[in-house]
């Protein structure tokens, strides 16, 4: 993700979009804050990353001739780990600089379910 300050506009063209910040290490205040080792430019910061971990587990339970019982277990998101958003990156608005607020894809809190499949 890319650090900004659109507070100014340096080069004089009107746009404050593409006003980066020069490289250097960042960091926001406040909790869940972020420092980032910032590379300047554009996409010049490396975000937190995402991790998820699907798992099932079944069983099939044979009854009698043609006849079954499946039985089923699915953990969505099993490390129960926050997948957060890349955070805001402008530097004019010090109370959400680089604070982590948002959670990416909506992110999925650990999930236990479980299936049963009578099939004939």
């Amino acid at each position: 993700f890319s650090l900004t300050n659109t507070g100014v506009d340096v080069d004089r063209n009107g746009f404050t979009g593409n006003e980066y910040l020069p490289a250097d290490t960042y960091a926001g205040t406040g909790e869940d804050s972020l420092s980032v080792d910032y590379n300047g430019g554009r996409r010049g910061a490396r975000g937190l990353g995402y991790m998820n971990v699907d798992l099932r587990a079944g069983y099939r339970f044979r009854l009698q001739e043609g006849k079954s019982l499946e039985a089923s277990m699915d953990i969505i998101n099993a490390t129960n780990r926050a997948n957060f958003a890349n955070p805001m990156g402008d530097i004019r608005f010090p109370a959400t600089f680089l604070v982590l607020t948002d959670i990416a894809n909506g992110g999925p809190t650990r999930t236990l379910q479980f299936n049963l499949r009578y099939a004939f």
